[in-house]
């Protein structure tokens, strides 16, 4: 699946609504990545503290308003983002926490920077990539895959994290199909995180899948919806219809407590590089 500029697929479009939508990652998933780095650490010894941009030891790529990549901050990890698009990186170099006696010795440099996947430098090496719903939209552009197989050291961790609403599809798609103009995207069934890393020669595949339900204020729930880059494909006169009618959906789901309880399902694919393989 391919970005279209203000069409689907392209969240800086929406770069303020993804911003104030989109949910944490569950800590499951950094506990998880933290024990990976931990091996890769042992294999190769500790670099982490190499000077210099992206001589950290987790480069998240695709990072979009950097969501995952504060997230790599909360758990004392050196985690710096880039995204090929200026309006993502904007608000994420605005909603940066402080990182003091986290990222002693990056302090002058930026935590972000406008890059595509396929653009990264190779040099110098990190223990791990990450990227936070960015795989299903760079998978197929050449040179990507490649650069984050350059990328990483000899036994370095690549993790692809994504989240999906369980929500009731049904309601959801009727909203969709009435106010889109064209053609409805339809997901790309044939993608999996885990066959596109033995596509490109990762080792020590798995994939990990929890469920999770989530307590959202009736306003949260709203944001979360206009975070989505399906909208950049309605009309710009049909909006506010579009608005009252997500707004409608959401009030349909408030319980007794006036709260959203939607289910999510989070998952995590790591794979290794290993002596061979690769692009």
């Amino acid at each position: 699946m391919s970005v279209q500029k203000s069409g689907f697929g392209d969240y800086g479009a929406r770069a303020k609504a993804y911003a104030d939508g989109r949910l944490k990652y569950p800590n499951w998933i950094f506990e998880r990545l933290m024990d990976k780095i931990a091996e890769v650490e042992k294999l190769a010894g500790d670099t982490s503290g190499e000077e210099g941009f992206l001589g950290a030891s987790v480069l998240d790529v695709a990072c979009g308003t950097g969501i995952g990549t504060r997230q790599l901050w909360d758990y004392q990890l050196l985690g710096f983002g880039v995204d090929q698009d200026p309006r993502m990186i904007k608000i994420a170099l605005k909603t940066q926490v402080n990182m003091s006696g986290i990222l002693s010795g990056f302090t002058a440099v930026p935590p972000y920077m406008v890059a595509s996947v396929s653009d990264i430098p190779s040099e110098p090496r990190v223990h791990a990539i990450t990227t936070f719903g960015g795989l299903y939209w760079f998978h197929k552009v050449p040179g990507s895959m490649g650069s984050i197989w350059n990328k990483l050291s000899r036994g370095g961790v690549f993790m692809a994290a994504d989240e999906h609403h369980l929500y009731h599809e049904r309601k959801y798609a009727n909203i969709k199909r009435r106010y889109i103009e064209g053609e409805v995207p339809a997901p790309d069934k044939s993608f999996f995180p885990a066959k596109v890393l033995e596509h490109h020669g990762f080792n020590d595949i798995d994939t990990h899948e929890r469920d999770l339900q989530k307590t959202l204020s009736a306003g949260r729930a709203y944001k979360y919806l206009l975070s989505a880059s399906w909208i950049n494909l309605v009309p710009s006169k049909r909006i506010p219809a579009l608005y009252k009618e997500l707004r409608a959906l959401v009030q349909s789901e408030k319980d007794a407590t006036g709260r959203v309880q939607w289910r999510f399902r989070f998952t995590a694919t790591f794979g290794t590089k290993g002596p061979r393989g690769g692009l």
